[in-house]
Order: C-alpha cells, then structure tokens, then sequence
C-alpha cells in the first residue's frame, strides 16, 4: 500500500485538535462572565446612532 508520505506524516487517527484554553480556573472564568454581563448592559444603553459608531471602531 503506497499512500503520500507526506500527507501520512501529517495525519493522526484518533487525536480531536485540542482548543487553547481561555480561562485557567473558575474564578478566571466568573472575572470573564461578570465583565462581558457589564459590556452588555453598558452596550445596551447606548443609542443606536452610538452602538453604529462603537461597532465601527
């Protein structure tokens, strides 16, 4: 069976692609929700002449 080496070296059967992790531990992660939940309600106060231009910068 000759297949493309080069194609063969790069594959792995069985392995998913690992994600990087973004959070380290729960507290990070609590840090991260409270802080976009903040961006959010700050965001939604806006008018949308001001969501127009803050989604443009």
């Amino acid at each position: 069976m000759s297949g493309n080496l080069e194609w063969d070296s790069k594959t792995v059967i069985g392995h998913k692609a690992k994600a990087p992790k973004v959070a380290r531990n729960a507290a990070e992660l609590n840090a991260i929700s409270r802080l976009v939940t903040l961006l959010d309600s700050r965001f939604e106060s806006l008018t949308p002449l001001d969501r127009e231009l803050f989604l443009q910068a």
